[in-house]
């Protein structure tokens, strides 16, 4: 038993079971206590009814009067459905039982026939000056309801009883068999298998919503986890070259050192590289702060046809230096979108500098609106990316290998998809033939 009410389903099951039966005998009773209730002002009624007769005929044919008529009550009623008394001073006049057994004016008292069984009357007591007159009525109609509802309760309490506890027993079964399928689930998850996902079932209630909810937190975890894995692969396999070159780069310079030369050049080369690999470390850093989520306290509403003229009018003397066509393409009204203005200038700006570095001689910023979410897109017409390295290019640290032997650390579309992410917007890339066209779509604005 101890074992079984450590399920929170038995201790919600056997609550629930004591409370219906704590509710059905409350009901019993109010309906016990309402019938009688009902039953004995019927009978009260016909109690008064009969007094006020006895008490007209008492006052227009005075004792005479009232002893002849209850007389002829006890001879022509049955004695056990009706009973009187009538005297004086502890006398009997004319009677069908003793008023001594009547212990107060008005009630219910049980007698015993004459075959032994009692029976339930209820009862009515006054006095006429010095006479005293007792009028009793059978109450067995409230005796036969109580009889019938006892033997009703007999076979129908047992039977709710017996069907409530089935009824919990399957209900706390079912809800166990449940919440053991997750616990086992959740196990294995502990273990380490974050690719485990907690069944579903047909209901929609709120353990699948519950399930849904861990289900979608697993999916995040197990990407998280995967993430971590790929992005220390990622810094042991394209860190390990910087790192190779400061340390021969380090090595020439203390060689030429210990033979009194100059190291002017190797101490600059050195410099670049530790320069490369703080900027790398500073850009993994970036991404871990955009991604836990503590930017979305400062989200504001702004305008970001606003955000893209700023850009543009940045990079236009780096556009005229190069020799590459930039265009800006605004929407005709505001696209009011709600994020932090300084991220999503730098996503922007991360577009724009990988356009500038990998495409030709065109670059275009183009603005749109539809159906409430505002899309912005930086396209060039460059090599473009491969359909297949559409998903790799927003890892960490992931260079395609054309791009290997260009500057640059592998982490600009790594930030610009964190910062999309942050902001909750979907991101696109297509081929722009030739070239590459990225699409941030931002959600309807709050």
């Amino acid at each position: 038993m101890r074992r079984l009410l450590k399920f929170s389903a038995v201790r919600s099951a056997a609550l629930s079971f004591v409370i219906v039966i704590g509710l059905l005998g409350t009901a019993i009773w109010v309906v016990v206590t309402t019938l009688t209730a009902e039953f004995n002002e019927q009978i009260d009624e016909r109690l008064e009814e009969r007094l006020s007769a006895f008490t007209a005929q008492f006052a227009s044919g005075g004792k005479a009067g009232l002893e002849q008529l209850v007389r002829l009550h006890i001879e022509t009623e049955d004695p056990d459905d009706r009973k009187y008394y009538f005297g004086e001073s502890g006398t009997a006049i004319v009677a069908s039982i003793d008023v001594d057994k009547l212990p107060s004016d008005n009630g219910n008292i049980t007698l015993l026939e004459e075959d032994g069984d009692p029976e339930l009357y209820r009862y009515i007591v006054t006095d006429l000056d010095e006479y005293t007159l007792a009028i009793v009525f059978t109450a067995e109609s409230v005796a036969d309801m109580r009889e019938i509802m006892f033997s009703v309760l007999m076979w129908l309490v047992p039977s709710l009883i017996v069907s409530a506890l089935l009824l919990f027993g399957w209900i706390a079964n079912t809800a166990n068999r449940r919440l053991l399928n997750l616990k086992e689930q959740l196990a294995l998850v502990s273990s380490g298998r974050l690719d485990v996902r907690l069944p579903i079932g047909k209901y929609g209630d709120d353990v699948d919503q519950l399930a849904l909810l861990i289900n979608e937190t697993l999916s995040r975890l197990e990407g998280s986890v995967e993430a971590i894995k790929q992005v220390s692969a990622d810094i042991a396999h394209d860190l390990k070259t910087p790192i190779g070159r400061l340390l021969i780069s380090i090595e020439d310079a203390a060689e030429k050192a210990t033979e009194g030369n100059i190291v002017t050049d190797e101490l600059y080369t050195i410099h670049q590289e530790a320069e490369t690999i703080n900027q790398t470390f500073d850009a993994l850093l970036r991404i871990t702060q955009i991604e836990s989520g503590r930017r979305k306290k400062d989200f504001v509403p702004f305008d970001l046809n606003e955000v893209a003229q700023t850009l543009f009018e940045a990079y236009e003397p780096l556009a005229e230096r190069e020799k590459i066509d930039l265009l800006l393409e605004k929407n005709e009204s505001a696209l009011s979108v709600w994020g932090d203005r300084s991220l999503v200038t730098q996503m922007l700006a991360n577009l724009l500098d990988n356009a500038f570095q990998y495409g030709r001689d065109k670059v275009t910023i183009e603005l749109a609106q539809s159906n409430g979410s505002s899309t912005v897109c930086v396209c060039d017409n460059g090599d473009g990316i491969p359909p297949e390295e559409h998903e790799k290019v927003f890892r960490r640290l992931y260079r395609l290998d054309s791009s290997r032997t260009t500057p640059g650390n592998g982490l600009g579309l790594a930030i610009v998809k964190a910062i999309a992410d942050l902001h909750d917007c979907k991101t696109y890339l297509h081929d722009n033939k030739p070239g590459l066209r990225v699409e941030i779509e931002f959600p309807p604005s709050k």
